[in-house]
């Protein structure tokens, strides 16, 4: 029978105690925020079958792709929380019903936003979960370029969708200072809200001053009045009560992502097919920045500040969250459509052998075939549970070598694993043991 998306990750308690190790023991022993349920864990979505479009064109609505993000978000949630179910998991992040939801989104520009197939897949939970209703929901920044957006494509005429510029109070009789010495106010939608979920985008920055990223902390520039320009400030904010207490939620869009330059521009932009969950906003820049500088490090190009004054390292100081990626875990969907019947059902034309075994230094798969092209290949290895274990663009004379370990070299753990290879649109499954 198919296995689908789903059912193919591990549940129950099994799963729950795997994904509940992954937290560093600081988390346990340090007290964060009280929203942040998850602090040190953060989980990666990818779907590489997935074609997100043209960056130009990402802000307007697509729901081609609707469907295959809610089923992002959805394992994503259940990962997170470690519960079977997404309404276990919404009811874990958002355990009072009917409140007001406040949703934090990036549209200052109209080429690299938010994409709206993630805001959607959110609010079709907080809804059909039973969380809260449309009229409660609340999408807001500071600019609204999101071009052709309508309330019924988030399907329910209900959500509120403000362009706040000029709605900025202080609500706060001892308001924080910028480093121009101006008293900042808040959004007014924030302080409507009982809850916050945090939807960035993942791009790079120009500001230095901000360790030249935009993620979750600086998503906030937009929720305060004036301008916060350095890290320290920044920090400030997102450490003040409204945002600090209200956060349950952190999503981070990354169908598309930039690697350099300001927020505005795509010059750099790139496709990821990823989004980001975790409640800790911490780990969520310090990933975030760390995918960014794998790219940056593909084009030859020198990492974004990963020093102390950098803003995840500096929230880590403020006990904001974890600056850290021990507790990541990655999950391609790809992974979650293989078919079975009393094991793995691999296409066996498709390659000429295997070898493996915990005897062989190393996993030695051959591929069949002439419309094999090496260096268009893309290899992904997985274990059963659906997690991402190491993947490697490109592979030398048909032949795919794996030594092992994982993407960080550290050696897996005996058992079987899956081996998934594609090329443009062909791709073919293969199991094997070690």
């Amino acid at each position: 029978m198919a296995i689908s998306r789903r059912n193919f990750i591990k549940t129950g308690p099994a799963a729950t105690a795997a994904t509940m190790t992954m937290l560093s023991p600081k988390a346990r022993a340090q007290s964060y925020p009280s929203a942040n349920q998850f602090p040190g864990r953060i989980v990666e979505v990818i779907d590489s079958d997935m074609n997100p479009g043209n960056v130009n064109t990402a802000s307007s609505e697509n729901t081609v792709l609707d469907a295959q993000v809610q089923d992002m978000f959805d394992e994503g949630i259940k990962r997170l929380t470690g519960k079977n179910s997404v309404q276990q998991a919404m009811e874990t992040l958002f355990p009072q019903k009917n409140k007001v939801v406040a949703l934090k989104v990036n549209t200052i520009s109209g080429r690299i936003v938010t994409r709206k197939e993630v805001v959607k897949a959110v609010i079709t939970r907080l809804i059909s979960e039973g969380i809260t209703t449309g009229d409660n929901i609340k999408i807001y920044d500071s600019r609204n370029n999101w071009a052709g957006m309508s309330n019924s494509y988030f399907g329910t005429s209900n959500v509120t969708i403000d362009n706040i510029n000029g709605q900025f109070n202080q609500h706060s009789s001892d308001p924080i200072k910028n480093e121009h010495n101006q008293n900042i106010g808040y959004a007014d939608p924030l302080f409507e809200a009982d809850y916050l979920i945090n939807i960035p985008v993942m791009k790079s920055h120009t500001n230095s001053g901000i360790g030249a990223i935009t993620l979750a902390f600086k998503n906030h520039w937009g929720t305060v009045r004036p301008d916060c320009g350095n890290a320290d400030k920044l920090i400030a904010v997102n450490g003040s009560p409204p945002i600090r207490d209200k956060t349950r939620l952190v999503v981070m869009s990354a169908l598309h992502a930039t690697y350099n330059g300001g927020p505005t521009s795509t010059s750099s932009a790139y496709t990821l097919k990823t989004i980001f969950l975790g409640t800790d906003p911490v780990t969520n820049d310090f990933v975030g920045r760390m995918r960014i500088n794998e790219k940056r490090d593909e084009m030859g190009m020198s990492p974004k500040n990963t020093s102390s004054n950098a803003i995840p390292e500096r929230g880590e100081t403020a006990g904001l969250g974890i600056a850290s990626s021990n507790g990541l875990i990655t999950m391609d969907m790809a992974s979650l459509t293989v078919s079975r019947s009393n094991g793995i059902h691999i296409n066996t034309s498709q390659y000429l052998r295997i070898i493996s075994g915990p005897k062989a230094s190393a996993v030695k798969i051959s591929l069949a075939g002439k419309q094999w092209q090496p260096e268009k290949v893309t290899a992904r290895v997985y274990d059963l549970s659906g997690q991402l274990v190491y993947t490697q663009p490109g592979i030398s004379g048909k032949t795919f070598v794996w030594h092992k370990q994982n993407q960080k070299g550290r050696t897996s753990a005996q058992g079987r694993y899956l081996a998934h290879f594609t090329q443009d649109k062909a791709a073919f499954w293969v199991s094997f043991a070690i």
